[in-house]
């Protein structure tokens, strides 16, 4: 079993965009025409949506404004990748 998608609602898109694309290993990102959100495709296929505040979905569904999300990143991996702050559990 795998995460397919997280989204999350954020009040700042580009800033949020900005922070995990340089934290998260990704092969691409796609944004909405409207500009209203993006999604960064991870590696391993999983996608990371972020939404600006507001933002309605398919049945008027919106992104979490509270969303609890973890990630397991193996220290060989933790090396390759921009990390801001790092807190070992």
């Amino acid at each position: 079993m795998r995460i397919l998608e997280i989204h999350l609602e954020v009040n700042d898109l580009e800033k949020s965009l900005d922070l995990y694309s340089r934290l998260l290993p990704h092969d691409k990102i796609t944004r909405w025409i409207d500009g209203s959100a993006a999604a960064l495709v991870l590696k391993n296929g999983t996608a990371l949506g972020l939404w600006k505040k507001g933002k309605k979905g398919i049945h008027n569904g919106r992104g979490g404004e509270h969303v609890h999300f973890a990630f397991q990143i193996e220290e060989d991996e933790l090396k390759n990748t921009a990390v801001l702050s790092v807190t070992a559990v």
